[in-house]
């Protein structure tokens, strides 16, 4: 029987945020739901005794990985969906998963345990919008990321670190990342000669912000009012998307302004431009490596990534396109899978092009300095065992932006995103 714990001051004042949070998120006020996710985690960690939560950070979370990835490898939640999301018997799912039937029992009890499925019966389970959401690709691929791609390097970092005198990893080829996977490669060099973890990889990152609001929402960035003494044409160059994956970020931004003039170019990796979908008006897809400098008139110049160049393909010749003095260059979680020296020189390739009027728009984390989110700062420690990178608080932003000549106008944010926009121009 469970001795009787009383209910400590620190944790009626937590249960008191609650029910102020639990009013605000009904009354739809802004940063409630995230308050009161705040407040529930805090209300578990006070709960929680030292065993508890040894057994839910090594026991629980490491397994409901694995179930997962297993469920997903069996496309378990692709089943769980059939017949509108109907009650499944466990032997209809072993059957239909071709898999034994007392192991998919077993993976089946975790995910109810964890709340990612939901018991009908003793023998049945369905659908919750957890699992549904794992039938979808830009979810269900994040699965796969974190399992085969990610999570390795970051279990390496106490060994990585004792080996290297606990000083912080500064080469993206000497990292936790190379022990994990046994490689000598870079991560990003790796993932290129897998197509498959690459498709998953971008999918992963055009989901990775769902129900987040996005920069360019009038309430977050004032885009049109950026843009008020700016001359655009249909041929000039609005908003160069660096790094820009499979242009999700691209086609929502010119949905959302379909009237403005301006190219739009999405650039990023041959393998990533080559699986992204027809792209809108206005939206075009170009082969760049970040590291190169950017195209003026039509130039292709010789890529400098260091992702051997068999990988890469030259800037496109057949649409001479000159992307000096764009308006907006925009590197969306970008900088933050590399450490400050390839940054600057992912930087300094777009401050060669810019002009009076140009601006840089990177969005990203930024740290705060006291009571960070846990996405910030368990990301952070991902990308230590990735890249050797880091995520950046606002001073450190300043300084790496202020080495490539750039300065820092505004680091705006939104009560919906935990991502940040700053802002940067050309110092005078």
């Amino acid at each position: 029987m469970e001795k009787p714990i009383g209910v400590s001051p620190k944790a009626e004042a937590i249960l008191a945020k609650i029910n102020q949070d639990s009013q605000a998120l009904r009354c739809q006020e802004p940063y409630a739901r995230s308050n009161l996710l705040d407040a529930a985690r805090s209300l578990i960690a006070e709960l929680e005794t030292p065993g508890e939560m040894i057994s839910r950070a090594t026991w629980a979370e490491p397994a409901l990985l694995a179930t997962l990835k297993t469920a997903v490898d069996l496309k378990l939640f692709d089943e769980l969906i059939e017949d509108d999301g109907a009650p499944k018997s466990i032997r209809r799912l072993a059957e239909a998963t071709g898999s034994e039937e007392l192991l998919i029992g077993r993976i089946i009890k975790h995910l109810v345990a964890m709340k990612i499925v939901e018991e009908s019966g003793a023998d049945s389970v369905a659908a919750t919008k957890i699992s549904k959401a794992l039938a979808i690709p830009k979810y269900r691929d994040g699965i796969v990321m974190m399992s085969d791609f990610l999570i390795m390097p970051c279990m390496k970092i106490p060994q990585y670190l004792a080996r290297n005198g606990y000083r912080n990893p500064q080469d993206a080829t000497d990292c936790p990342f190379q022990s994990a996977q046994d490689t000598t490669k870079i991560c990003f060099e790796y993932l290129a000669e897998r197509p498959k973890l690459q498709e998953c990889f971008n999918n992963y990152m055009g989901g990775r912000r769902q129900g987040e609001r996005s920069w360019f929402d009038p309430d977050y960035f004032p885009v049109e009012d950026k843009l008020q003494h700016t001359e655009l044409n249909d041929s000039t160059p609005l908003l160069v998307d660096v790094g820009g994956g499979l242009g999700h970020d691209a086609e929502a931004f010119r949905k959302s302004y379909p009237d403005l003039p301006g190219r739009i170019i999405v650039q990023d990796l041959p393998r990533s431009v080559e699986q992204a979908a027809p792209v809108g008006r206005g939206i075009e897809m170009l082969s760049h490596d970040f590291f190169s400098p950017q195209p003026i008139h039509g130039e292709s110049p010789q890529p400098r990534h260091p992702i051997p160049s068999h990988f890469l393909c030259q800037t496109a010749t057949d649409n001479p396109l000159s992307l000096a003095g764009a308006r907006f260059y925009f590197l969306h979680s970008v900088l933050h899978n590399w450490c400050d020296a390839q940054c600057r020189n992912i930087l300094a390739q777009l401050v060669k092009v810019m002009e009076s009027g140009s601006t840089v728009l990177i969005n990203d984390f930024v740290v705060p300095d006291q009571n960070p989110h846990w996405l910030m700062t368990s990301l952070d420690l991902i990308m230590m065992g990735m890249s050797a990178a880091t995520e950046r608080t606002g001073r450190q932003w300043g300084r790496l932006l202020g080495e490539v000549g750039l300065g820092i106008v505004r680091i705006w944010g939104h009560p919906d995103s935990t991502e940040s926009l700053i802002e940067a121009e050309l110092r005078r």
